[in-house]
């Protein structure tokens, strides 16, 4: 099927192919900037077919396609002129902006990446808005340049475990307020809570974490930063508006979390030694900003790290079984040799 697109552009998937694609696009880009800037100082002078070859290196057929394509198929208002002594192209109205947003094919692959990641987040009014943008610039490309062809549709493929539970109603109310600086009224129960309780907070931020949401927010009963799960909050209400806190610092509200809980503990330095299988794995990703990974050889490693809050970091050493060992601190191997031991006693009458 034959479509229409920039001149000269061929629809190959080919190094050769995106860069005709962007030289055509820096060349549009040029011509716009140019007639606008003569518009706006209200200059009578055109622009020369012939100066616009000079300057693209091309030859003037070239440019004459370029003009033709931005005056019928992006619709701008470009007239030509045949005065013997003022003979050139020039705008017929004022235009805020070029009608073409400068896109190319490594621009279409990272929409790709941002459409694939955003679903399955709760989110679903992003998830529409960026696929209808999806649907918009695709169309573009596919139908108008024809210039993005690739062998697959989704190159990218994410797979987010435990799903968050989370009501998209309700982030679509919490991201309102955060965006808009309001503070929200709740019932919420932690895990350590027997019942619920109202709750006061100025949200600052929706943070994503291990699939689930959390709203971190300033908790205006306890006078600290607390992160709450939308899952867990009931009857939630926005009501007026707050000044930011100067102290607020995402980066740094994170920068002691091993996930994202922090400020349970004073600042803690934890030494594990990780063997085989596990050594390998906890080598190959970056788990915290504060690590440390020391080779012992023999398919070991010495493992450091320094939080504020243990509660994740248990969790994770637990998570390899024999081949993970808490050094230091003496507490926190004794805390989970103590786990270890209870989880025994669940399989006493398996023996």
């Amino acid at each position: 099927m034959k479509t229409q697109g920039f001149p000269s552009a061929q629809p190959k998937e080919t190094r050769q192919g995106e860069k005709s694609l962007d030289q055509q696009i820096v060349r549009l880009c040029d011509l716009v900037e140019m007639l606008r800037s003569n518009y706006l100082k209200g200059d009578s002078f055109k622009i020369k077919g012939a100066q616009l070859a000079g300057k693209w290196n091309c030859d003037l057929r070239t440019v004459q396609r370029l003009v033709k394509f931005a005056k019928d198929k992006l619709k701008l208002p470009i007239e030509s002129s045949r005065e013997t002594d003022n003979a050139g192209y020039y705008l017929t109205s004022s235009i805020s902006s070029l009608g073409l947003i400068p896109f190319t094919n490594e621009d279409y692959r990272s929409l790709l990446f941002a459409v694939e990641a955003v679903r399955g987040l709760s989110m679903e009014h992003h998830v529409e808005g960026i696929t209808r943008i999806h649907q918009k610039l695709r169309t573009m490309l596919q139908q108008e340049t024809a210039v993005y062809a690739i062998s697959h549709e989704h190159p990218f493929l994410f797979k987010i475990d435990g799903q968050s539970k989370a009501d998209p109603a309700l982030l679509h109310k919490l991201e309102t307020a955060v965006c808009t600086n309001q503070k929200i009224e709740f019932l919420y129960q932690g895990y350590q809570d027997k019942a619920m309780l109202k709750r006061y907070a100025e949200p600052y931020r929706l943070l994503h974490h291990s699939g689930d949401w959390y709203v971190l927010a300033w908790d205006i009963t306890k006078q600290a930063y607390r992160n709450f799960k939308p899952v867990r909050m009931q009857q939630v209400s926005v009501q007026e508006k707050f000044t930011p806190r100067d102290d607020f610092d995402e980066k740094m509200q994170m920068a002691k979390a091993f996930g994202i809980r922090t400020g349970e503990t004073k600042e803690t330095t934890v030494v594990i030694e990780f063997s085989d299988w596990a050594a390998k794995i906890v080598s190959e990703r970056k788990w915290h900003g504060s690590e440390v990974i020391q080779d012992l050889g023999n398919g070991r490693i010495r493992y450091t790290v320094t939080l504020t809050s243990l509660f994740e970091l248990e969790r994770w050493v637990l998570s390899f079984g024999i081949c993970a060992k808490v050094l230091e601190p003496r507490d926190f191997a004794l805390q989970i040799k103590g786990i270890l031991s209870q989880m025994a006693d669940n399989y006493v009458d398996q023996i």
